[in-house]
Protein backbone atom coordinates (compact mmCIF):
# COMPACT_ATOMS: atom_id res chain seq x y z
CA UNK A 1 0.00 0.00 0.00
CA UNK A 2 1.46 3.33 -0.88
CA UNK A 3 0.85 5.83 2.04
CA UNK A 4 1.33 9.55 1.26
CA UNK A 5 1.75 11.98 4.29
CA UNK A 6 2.96 15.33 4.34
CA UNK A 7 2.40 18.44 5.39
CA UNK A 8 -0.39 19.62 3.07
CA UNK A 9 -2.74 18.17 0.99
CA UNK A 10 -1.11 20.20 -1.89
CA UNK A 11 2.02 18.47 -1.14
CA UNK A 12 0.78 14.75 -0.62
CA UNK A 13 -1.19 15.55 -4.20
CA UNK A 14 2.43 16.81 -6.32
CA UNK A 15 4.00 13.42 -4.19
CA UNK A 16 1.04 11.21 -5.84
CA UNK A 17 1.40 12.48 -9.08
CA UNK A 18 5.56 11.98 -8.88
CA UNK A 19 4.78 8.44 -7.81
CA UNK A 20 2.01 7.33 -11.09
CA UNK A 21 4.34 8.88 -13.57
CA UNK A 22 7.36 7.27 -12.46
CA UNK A 23 5.38 3.66 -13.00
CA UNK A 24 4.34 4.63 -16.85
CA UNK A 25 5.41 0.97 -17.21
CA UNK A 26 2.50 -0.64 -15.43
CA UNK A 27 -0.22 0.97 -17.63
CA UNK A 28 -3.31 -1.29 -17.22
CA UNK A 29 -6.60 -1.45 -19.54
CA UNK A 30 -9.63 -0.23 -18.20
CA UNK A 31 -13.60 0.56 -18.81
CA UNK A 32 -12.90 3.51 -19.85
CA UNK A 33 -9.29 3.30 -20.79
CA UNK A 34 -5.74 2.79 -20.04
CA UNK A 35 -4.51 3.64 -16.61
CA UNK A 36 -1.68 3.28 -14.06
CA UNK A 37 -2.83 1.76 -11.52
CA UNK A 38 -0.80 2.74 -8.50
CA UNK A 39 -3.21 -0.34 -6.02
CA UNK A 40 -4.25 0.38 -2.82
CA UNK A 41 -3.22 3.93 -1.23
CA UNK A 42 -3.60 5.84 2.04
CA UNK A 43 -3.34 9.73 2.76
CA UNK A 44 -4.09 12.25 5.67
CA UNK A 45 -4.77 15.61 5.78
CA UNK A 46 -4.39 17.80 8.79
CA UNK A 47 -7.26 19.96 9.96
CA UNK A 48 -6.20 23.08 9.11
CA UNK A 49 -4.91 22.55 5.60
CA UNK A 50 -7.01 24.58 2.90
CA UNK A 51 -7.54 21.25 1.12
CA UNK A 52 -8.37 22.58 -2.07
CA UNK A 53 -5.19 22.39 -5.11
CA UNK A 54 -3.46 25.34 -6.14
CA UNK A 55 -0.64 24.06 -7.56
CA UNK A 56 0.82 25.49 -11.08
CA UNK A 57 -0.39 24.03 -14.26
CA UNK A 58 -2.94 22.58 -12.15
CA UNK A 59 -6.40 24.34 -12.75
CA UNK A 60 -8.96 22.65 -10.86
CA UNK A 61 -12.21 24.56 -10.43
CA UNK A 62 -12.88 25.60 -7.24
CA UNK A 63 -16.30 27.35 -7.59
CA UNK A 64 -17.35 23.78 -8.67
CA UNK A 65 -15.61 22.04 -5.87
CA UNK A 66 -17.52 24.70 -3.76
CA UNK A 67 -20.74 24.38 -5.33
CA UNK A 68 -20.55 20.53 -5.07
CA UNK A 69 -20.23 20.20 -1.35
CA UNK A 70 -23.02 22.42 -0.55
CA UNK A 71 -25.06 20.05 -2.99
CA UNK A 72 -23.66 16.88 -1.03
CA UNK A 73 -24.67 18.73 2.40
CA UNK A 74 -28.08 19.72 0.98
CA UNK A 75 -29.03 15.60 0.04
CA UNK A 76 -29.37 16.29 -3.89
CA UNK A 77 -29.16 14.47 -7.02
CA UNK A 78 -30.35 16.52 -9.42
CA UNK A 79 -28.01 17.53 -12.13
CA UNK A 80 -28.91 21.02 -12.52
CA UNK A 81 -26.40 23.30 -9.81
CA UNK A 82 -23.70 21.18 -11.19
CA UNK A 83 -23.67 21.92 -14.90
CA UNK A 84 -24.45 25.42 -14.25
CA UNK A 85 -20.39 25.04 -13.28
CA UNK A 86 -19.64 21.84 -15.07
CA UNK A 87 -22.00 21.28 -18.54
CA UNK A 88 -20.00 18.00 -19.12
CA UNK A 89 -21.10 16.68 -16.06
CA UNK A 90 -24.06 15.68 -17.46
CA UNK A 91 -22.30 12.40 -19.04
CA UNK A 92 -22.61 10.89 -16.32
CA UNK A 93 -26.40 10.84 -15.95
CA UNK A 94 -28.44 7.96 -16.89
CA UNK A 95 -31.60 10.26 -17.75
CA UNK A 96 -30.37 13.43 -18.38
CA UNK A 97 -31.68 14.88 -15.00
CA UNK A 98 -29.73 12.94 -11.97
CA UNK A 99 -26.93 11.14 -10.61
CA UNK A 100 -27.78 7.60 -9.95
CA UNK A 101 -24.62 7.78 -7.15
CA UNK A 102 -25.18 11.60 -5.52
CA UNK A 103 -23.49 11.31 -2.00
CA UNK A 104 -25.65 13.82 -0.89
CA UNK A 105 -28.92 12.09 -1.99
CA UNK A 106 -27.43 8.66 -0.43
CA UNK A 107 -26.39 10.38 2.65
CA UNK A 108 -29.62 11.92 3.38
CA UNK A 109 -32.69 10.02 2.00
CA UNK A 110 -31.75 6.95 -0.44
CA UNK A 111 -31.94 4.43 2.32
CA UNK A 112 -35.07 5.85 3.64
CA UNK A 113 -33.43 7.87 6.50
CA UNK A 114 -31.02 10.82 7.35
CA UNK A 115 -27.73 9.60 7.91
CA UNK A 116 -26.16 12.24 8.84
CA UNK A 117 -28.55 13.39 11.29
CA UNK A 118 -28.66 9.82 13.31
CA UNK A 119 -24.73 9.84 12.73
CA UNK A 120 -24.66 13.22 14.98
CA UNK A 121 -27.40 12.03 17.78
CA UNK A 122 -25.33 8.74 17.98
CA UNK A 123 -22.26 10.31 18.97
CA UNK A 124 -23.72 12.92 21.01
CA UNK A 125 -25.04 10.04 23.03
CA UNK A 126 -21.73 8.15 22.90
CA UNK A 127 -18.77 9.99 22.12
CA UNK A 128 -16.40 6.75 21.87
CA UNK A 129 -18.63 4.92 19.68
CA UNK A 130 -16.84 2.63 17.14
CA UNK A 131 -20.39 2.31 15.25
CA UNK A 132 -20.89 5.38 13.47
CA UNK A 133 -20.45 4.03 9.70
CA UNK A 134 -22.11 5.88 6.95
CA UNK A 135 -23.02 4.33 3.83
CA UNK A 136 -23.10 5.06 0.17
CA UNK A 137 -23.06 1.99 -1.64
CA UNK A 138 -26.10 -0.27 -2.04
CA UNK A 139 -26.15 -3.95 -2.34
CA UNK A 140 -28.59 -3.16 -5.72
CA UNK A 141 -25.64 -1.32 -7.25
CA UNK A 142 -24.04 -4.14 -8.34
CA UNK A 143 -27.00 -5.20 -10.92
CA UNK A 144 -27.97 -1.94 -11.87
CA UNK A 145 -25.96 -0.50 -15.18
CA UNK A 146 -25.31 3.06 -14.17
CA UNK A 147 -22.84 5.50 -15.40
CA UNK A 148 -22.71 6.74 -11.55
CA UNK A 149 -21.74 4.15 -9.46
CA UNK A 150 -20.37 5.68 -6.03
CA UNK A 151 -16.83 5.52 -6.19
CA UNK A 152 -16.54 6.21 -2.23
CA UNK A 153 -18.61 3.46 -0.73
CA UNK A 154 -18.33 4.06 2.83
CA UNK A 155 -17.35 6.64 5.79
CA UNK A 156 -15.93 6.07 9.31
CA UNK A 157 -16.84 8.57 12.02
CA UNK A 158 -14.86 8.69 15.44
CA UNK A 159 -14.23 11.15 18.06
CA UNK A 160 -10.34 10.79 18.87
CA UNK A 161 -9.10 13.12 21.63
CA UNK A 162 -11.84 16.07 21.24
CA UNK A 163 -11.92 16.47 17.75
CA UNK A 164 -13.97 14.02 14.91
CA UNK A 165 -11.63 11.93 12.73
CA UNK A 166 -13.35 11.03 9.58
CA UNK A 167 -12.33 8.03 7.39
CA UNK A 168 -13.60 7.62 3.63
CA UNK A 169 -13.21 4.58 1.69
CA UNK A 170 -13.03 4.24 -1.42
CA UNK A 171 -13.33 1.41 -4.26
CA UNK A 172 -11.82 3.34 -7.45
CA UNK A 173 -10.18 6.66 -7.32
CA UNK A 174 -8.90 8.80 -10.35
CA UNK A 175 -6.13 10.65 -9.18
CA UNK A 176 -6.09 13.14 -11.65
CA UNK A 177 -9.15 14.39 -11.84
CA UNK A 178 -11.28 12.71 -8.85
CA UNK A 179 -9.40 12.87 -5.80
CA UNK A 180 -9.00 16.83 -5.64
CA UNK A 181 -12.59 17.23 -5.12
CA UNK A 182 -13.14 14.09 -3.12
CA UNK A 183 -10.66 15.76 -0.99
CA UNK A 184 -12.41 19.08 -0.83
CA UNK A 185 -15.99 17.58 -0.51
CA UNK A 186 -15.70 15.27 2.18
CA UNK A 187 -13.63 17.97 4.05
CA UNK A 188 -16.75 20.02 4.54
CA UNK A 189 -18.58 17.35 5.40
CA UNK A 190 -16.16 16.77 8.29
CA UNK A 191 -16.43 20.16 9.11
CA UNK A 192 -20.20 20.72 8.98
CA UNK A 193 -21.00 17.16 11.64
CA UNK A 194 -17.87 18.73 13.68
CA UNK A 195 -20.07 21.76 14.21
CA UNK A 196 -23.16 19.94 15.09
CA UNK A 197 -21.29 17.93 17.69
CA UNK A 198 -19.74 21.15 19.10
CA UNK A 199 -16.07 19.79 18.62
CA UNK A 200 -12.76 20.56 16.49
CA UNK A 201 -12.29 18.81 13.60
CA UNK A 202 -9.72 15.95 13.68
CA UNK A 203 -7.38 14.39 10.65
CA UNK A 204 -9.21 13.68 7.43
CA UNK A 205 -8.02 9.69 6.23
CA UNK A 206 -8.82 8.54 2.72
CA UNK A 207 -8.37 5.05 1.71
CA UNK A 208 -8.37 4.00 -1.55
CA UNK A 209 -8.09 0.15 -3.08
CA UNK A 210 -7.29 1.03 -6.42
CA UNK A 211 -5.70 5.12 -7.15
CA UNK A 212 -4.73 5.35 -10.73
CA UNK A 213 -3.83 8.10 -13.35
CA UNK A 214 -5.47 7.86 -16.89
CA UNK A 215 -3.00 7.54 -19.23
CA UNK A 216 -4.44 10.63 -21.41
CA UNK A 217 -3.60 12.73 -18.26
CA UNK A 218 0.06 11.75 -18.17
CA UNK A 219 1.18 14.88 -19.81
CA UNK A 220 -1.11 17.08 -17.56
CA UNK A 221 0.46 15.39 -14.61
CA UNK A 222 4.09 15.87 -15.81
CA UNK A 223 3.14 19.49 -16.49
CA UNK A 224 2.54 19.95 -13.30
CA UNK A 225 5.54 18.14 -11.34
CA UNK A 226 7.79 20.14 -13.63
CA UNK A 227 6.98 23.34 -12.48
CA UNK A 228 5.98 22.88 -8.77
CA UNK A 229 8.46 22.09 -5.75
CA UNK A 230 6.97 20.26 -2.71
CA UNK A 231 9.01 22.27 -0.10
CA UNK A 232 8.00 25.39 -1.69
CA UNK A 233 3.84 24.35 -2.05
CA UNK A 234 4.61 23.11 1.89
CA UNK A 235 5.64 26.81 2.43
CA UNK A 236 2.76 28.34 0.43
CA UNK A 237 0.38 26.33 1.88
CA UNK A 238 1.36 27.26 5.38
CA UNK A 239 0.07 30.91 4.27
CA UNK A 240 -3.63 29.85 4.40
CA UNK A 241 -6.29 27.33 6.31
CA UNK A 242 -9.53 25.74 6.61
CA UNK A 243 -10.95 28.85 8.33
CA UNK A 244 -12.85 29.90 4.71
CA UNK A 245 -14.94 27.04 4.65
CA UNK A 246 -17.02 28.24 7.45
CA UNK A 247 -18.51 30.67 4.82
CA UNK A 248 -19.71 27.58 2.65
CA UNK A 249 -21.38 25.86 5.44
CA UNK A 250 -23.27 29.01 6.59
CA UNK A 251 -24.57 29.63 3.06
CA UNK A 252 -25.25 26.81 1.65
CA UNK A 253 -28.59 27.71 -0.02
CA UNK A 254 -27.73 30.75 -1.61
CA UNK A 255 -24.60 28.87 -3.44
CA UNK A 256 -27.18 26.21 -4.79
CA UNK A 257 -29.53 29.08 -5.76
CA UNK A 258 -26.70 31.15 -7.36
CA UNK A 259 -27.94 33.88 -5.37
CA UNK A 260 -24.20 35.42 -4.76
CA UNK A 261 -25.80 38.58 -3.59
CA UNK A 262 -27.32 37.15 -0.83
CA UNK A 263 -24.12 35.27 0.23
CA UNK A 264 -23.46 36.56 4.17
CA UNK A 265 -19.48 36.17 3.88
CA UNK A 266 -18.43 38.90 1.07
CA UNK A 267 -14.94 37.69 0.21
CA UNK A 268 -16.77 34.18 -0.79
CA UNK A 269 -19.95 36.27 -1.89
CA UNK A 270 -17.32 38.34 -4.38
CA UNK A 271 -15.29 35.11 -5.27
CA UNK A 272 -18.22 33.02 -6.67
CA UNK A 273 -20.13 36.20 -8.26
CA UNK A 274 -16.96 37.46 -10.36
CA UNK A 275 -15.69 33.78 -11.30
CA UNK A 276 -18.17 31.48 -11.93
CA UNK A 277 -18.53 30.35 -15.69
CA UNK A 278 -20.72 32.79 -17.32
CA UNK A 279 -18.56 35.71 -16.06
CA UNK A 280 -15.63 33.67 -16.48
CA UNK A 281 -16.94 32.85 -20.33
CA UNK A 282 -17.71 36.66 -20.78
CA UNK A 283 -14.39 37.39 -19.92
CA UNK A 284 -15.61 40.37 -17.98
CA UNK A 285 -13.06 42.49 -15.66
CA UNK A 286 -14.34 42.71 -12.31
CA UNK A 287 -15.81 46.06 -11.01
CA UNK A 288 -15.69 45.07 -7.49
CA UNK A 289 -13.34 41.87 -6.86
CA UNK A 290 -10.41 42.57 -5.00
CA UNK A 291 -7.38 39.80 -5.04
CA UNK A 292 -7.07 39.74 -0.74
CA UNK A 293 -4.99 38.01 0.83
CA UNK A 294 -6.62 35.36 1.74
CA UNK A 295 -7.42 31.67 -0.33
CA UNK A 296 -10.45 33.32 -2.39
CA UNK A 297 -7.99 35.66 -3.53
CA UNK A 298 -5.03 33.03 -4.33
CA UNK A 299 -7.38 30.31 -5.62
CA UNK A 300 -8.75 33.27 -8.11
CA UNK A 301 -5.08 33.76 -9.44
CA UNK A 302 -4.08 30.57 -9.57
CA UNK A 303 -6.63 28.62 -11.19
CA UNK A 304 -8.93 31.85 -13.47
CA UNK A 305 -5.96 34.12 -14.24
CA UNK A 306 -4.82 35.53 -17.04
CA UNK A 307 -8.60 36.23 -18.26
CA UNK A 308 -9.21 39.99 -17.93
CA UNK A 309 -9.08 40.82 -13.90
CA UNK A 310 -5.58 42.17 -13.37
CA UNK A 311 -4.03 38.99 -12.25
CA UNK A 312 -0.66 41.05 -12.03
CA UNK A 313 -1.64 43.48 -9.56
CA UNK A 314 -1.66 41.35 -6.72
CA UNK A 315 2.61 41.06 -6.10
CA UNK A 316 2.41 38.89 -3.16
CA UNK A 317 0.72 36.19 -4.69
CA UNK A 318 3.12 36.52 -7.95
CA UNK A 319 6.01 36.21 -5.10
CA UNK A 320 4.30 32.99 -4.08
CA UNK A 321 3.44 31.77 -7.12
CA UNK A 322 6.90 32.20 -8.65
CA UNK A 323 8.39 31.15 -5.69
CA UNK A 324 6.66 27.57 -6.03
CA UNK A 325 7.80 27.22 -10.30
CA UNK A 326 11.67 28.59 -9.55
CA UNK A 327 13.24 26.11 -8.00
CA UNK A 328 11.45 23.37 -9.91
CA UNK A 329 12.74 25.15 -13.19
CA UNK A 330 16.35 24.56 -12.03
CA UNK A 331 15.49 21.19 -10.64
CA UNK A 332 14.37 20.06 -13.73
CA UNK A 333 17.18 20.93 -15.06
CA UNK A 334 19.26 19.07 -12.23
CA UNK A 335 16.97 15.87 -13.30
CA UNK A 336 18.37 15.96 -16.96
CA UNK A 337 21.69 16.36 -16.32
CA UNK A 338 21.62 12.62 -14.85
CA UNK A 339 19.51 11.71 -17.79
CA UNK A 340 19.79 9.54 -20.50
CA UNK A 341 20.72 11.63 -23.63
CA UNK A 342 17.46 10.33 -25.49
CA UNK A 343 15.80 11.99 -22.78
CA UNK A 344 18.12 15.12 -22.55
CA UNK A 345 16.98 15.66 -26.25
CA UNK A 346 13.42 15.02 -26.11
CA UNK A 347 12.87 17.57 -22.61
CA UNK A 348 15.09 20.61 -24.51
CA UNK A 349 12.88 20.31 -27.89
CA UNK A 350 9.32 20.14 -25.26
CA UNK A 351 11.17 23.49 -23.70
CA UNK A 352 12.53 25.04 -27.04
CA UNK A 353 8.48 24.57 -28.39
CA UNK A 354 7.38 26.21 -25.04
CA UNK A 355 9.36 29.27 -25.43
CA UNK A 356 8.76 29.45 -28.98
CA UNK A 357 9.60 32.98 -29.96
CA UNK A 358 10.89 33.99 -26.31
CA UNK A 359 14.97 33.74 -27.03
CA UNK A 360 15.23 37.66 -27.11
CA UNK A 361 13.96 37.59 -23.65
CA UNK A 362 16.46 34.82 -22.49
CA UNK A 363 18.82 36.46 -24.56
CA UNK A 364 18.71 39.80 -22.71
CA UNK A 365 18.62 38.19 -19.43
CA UNK A 366 22.35 36.93 -20.37
CA UNK A 367 23.89 40.09 -21.72
CA UNK A 368 22.43 42.48 -18.97
CA UNK A 369 23.92 39.96 -16.60
CA UNK A 370 27.33 39.09 -18.27
CA UNK A 371 28.51 41.80 -20.10
CA UNK A 372 31.46 41.17 -22.24
CA UNK A 373 30.67 37.20 -21.89
CA UNK A 374 27.20 37.60 -23.69
CA UNK A 375 25.76 34.65 -25.22
CA UNK A 376 26.42 34.16 -28.74
CA UNK A 377 22.92 33.85 -31.22
CA UNK A 378 22.25 32.27 -34.35
CA UNK A 379 20.02 33.26 -37.59
CA UNK A 380 17.70 30.49 -36.51
CA UNK A 381 16.05 30.93 -33.06
CA UNK A 382 15.11 27.53 -32.30
CA UNK A 383 19.11 26.45 -32.54
CA UNK A 384 19.97 29.37 -30.11
CA UNK A 385 17.24 28.23 -27.85
CA UNK A 386 18.59 24.54 -27.73
CA UNK A 387 21.94 25.81 -27.17
CA UNK A 388 21.13 27.98 -24.20
CA UNK A 389 18.83 24.95 -22.96
CA UNK A 390 21.89 22.58 -23.37
CA UNK A 391 24.44 24.79 -21.85
CA UNK A 392 21.65 25.25 -18.74
CA UNK A 393 21.67 21.29 -18.47
CA UNK A 394 25.95 21.38 -18.69
CA UNK A 395 25.82 23.78 -15.46
CA UNK A 396 23.69 21.81 -12.84
CA UNK A 397 26.11 19.09 -13.43
CA UNK A 398 26.68 18.57 -9.92
CA UNK A 399 29.97 19.75 -9.05
CA UNK A 400 31.31 17.08 -6.65
CA UNK A 401 30.81 14.19 -9.69
CA UNK A 402 32.07 16.79 -12.24
CA UNK A 403 35.42 15.47 -12.55
CA UNK A 404 34.81 11.63 -11.45
CA UNK A 405 34.01 9.09 -13.84
CA UNK A 406 30.55 9.49 -12.88
CA UNK A 407 30.74 13.30 -14.04
CA UNK A 408 32.41 11.69 -17.47
CA UNK A 409 29.34 9.63 -18.00
CA UNK A 410 27.15 12.44 -17.51
CA UNK A 411 29.03 14.75 -19.83
CA UNK A 412 29.08 12.35 -22.62
CA UNK A 413 24.97 11.97 -22.05
CA UNK A 414 24.63 15.51 -22.81
CA UNK A 415 27.46 15.99 -25.37
CA UNK A 416 25.06 12.95 -27.13
CA UNK A 417 22.42 14.63 -26.66
CA UNK A 418 23.85 17.77 -28.42
CA UNK A 419 24.26 15.44 -31.37
CA UNK A 420 20.42 14.53 -31.33
CA UNK A 421 19.71 18.59 -30.71
CA UNK A 422 22.37 19.47 -34.14
CA UNK A 423 24.03 21.78 -31.02
CA UNK A 424 27.78 22.19 -32.00
CA UNK A 425 29.78 20.80 -29.13
CA UNK A 426 32.39 23.90 -29.95
CA UNK A 427 28.82 25.94 -28.20
CA UNK A 428 28.15 23.49 -25.52
CA UNK A 429 29.81 24.44 -21.69
CA UNK A 430 28.39 25.91 -18.72
CA UNK A 431 26.80 29.37 -17.75
CA UNK A 432 27.94 30.08 -14.07
CA UNK A 433 27.64 33.37 -14.25
CA UNK A 434 24.35 34.00 -14.91
CA UNK A 435 21.93 30.85 -13.89
CA UNK A 436 20.43 31.89 -11.20
CA UNK A 437 18.69 34.74 -13.77
CA UNK A 438 18.26 32.30 -16.07
CA UNK A 439 16.44 30.07 -14.51
CA UNK A 440 13.73 32.73 -13.02
CA UNK A 441 13.79 34.42 -16.41
CA UNK A 442 12.44 31.07 -17.69
CA UNK A 443 10.20 30.47 -14.88
CA UNK A 444 8.33 33.86 -15.75
CA UNK A 445 7.95 33.16 -19.31
CA UNK A 446 6.72 29.60 -18.68
CA UNK A 447 4.58 29.87 -15.59
CA UNK A 448 1.23 30.47 -17.86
Amino acid sequence: MIVLKDDCFNAIYLKALNIATFGLNSCQKSRVGSVINLGQAYLEIMPDDPRLIFLNNRKINPIFAIIESAWVLAGGNELTPLIKELPHFSTYSDDGETLNGAYGNRLRSFFGFDQLNVAIEALKNDCVSRRVVLTMFSPSDLKVNSLDVPCNTEIYLKIINGALDITILNRSNDLYLGLPYNVFVFGILQKYISLQLGIKIGIQRHFSDSLHLYEKNIDEANDIINFNNINNVSFVSSNFDWGYSDAILNNIQEILNNDYNAISDPCLASFLKNFNRVNRLLKSESKDFVFSNNFYGFLAYQCFSPIGYGADSNEYFEKLRRLMMASSIEYKFKQLSVSSSENIAQNIIKLANQLKGQFHVLKKTVDSNAGPLGFKSHENEELSLRILLLCLVWTTLDPLTANSSIGTIQKDEIKAAASLLDVPLSELGPLTLFENELFLALSKLLID
